[in-house]
């Protein structure tokens, strides 16, 4: 009900359905999570997502990767900084929801190194993952290298018949 209610735009009802429930699990945090960074409210997300490690719920990779893009909006380099560790010590990074959350953390808080940084350590990529380095590169007007990265992604896609972009 609570990921329903946080889809249809419905915050309010999302969070009565959420305080009402007896037992909160990574599921039911997750969705109210994602509820307030779906619905515009980035802030409310990442309050939300320390008030479910404060109850000893741990974020799973469907929560990190719900809860990246409100990083991303908010630029909070730092906070994405922190989160990335988590994902590291948790042994999260090979997920490739999870990985192309932080190179859009990264690519959207202008740290175009960090972001090349996790692409490259990324075992799987997927056409999001190519996509948003293409667009750091080109919306940082470092069109060298994202000519360069796009030539790439041309040959990869030839190469395992894929399509990148």
């Amino acid at each position: 009900m609570v990921d329903m209610f946080g889809k249809c735009k419905y915050v309010d009802l999302a969070r009565l359905v959420f305080d009402a429930m007896a037992v909160k699990d990574v599921v039911s945090w997750t969705s109210f999570c994602s509820c307030y960074v779906n619905c515009g409210m980035p802030r409310q997300g990442l309050e939300a997502f320390h008030e479910m490690g404060l109850n000893g719920v741990r974020p799973n990779v469907v929560t990190v990767s719900s809860i990246l893009p409100a990083c991303s909006e908010l630029k909070d380099l730092n906070l994405g900084s922190l989160i990335h560790g988590f994902v590291v010590r948790h042994g999260m990074e090979e997920n490739v929801f999870v990985s192309s959350a932080l190179v859009n953390i990264y690519a959207s808080c202008l740290s175009i190194k960090q972001a090349q940084l996790v692409f490259d350590m990324m075992s799987k990529r997927d056409f999001v993952s190519w996509n948003v380095l293409l667009t750091a590169y080109f919306s940082n007007r470092d069109t060298k290298k994202g000519c360069n990265f796009c030539w790439l992604c041309l040959w990869v896609s030839y190469v395992h018949g894929s399509a990148i972009s």
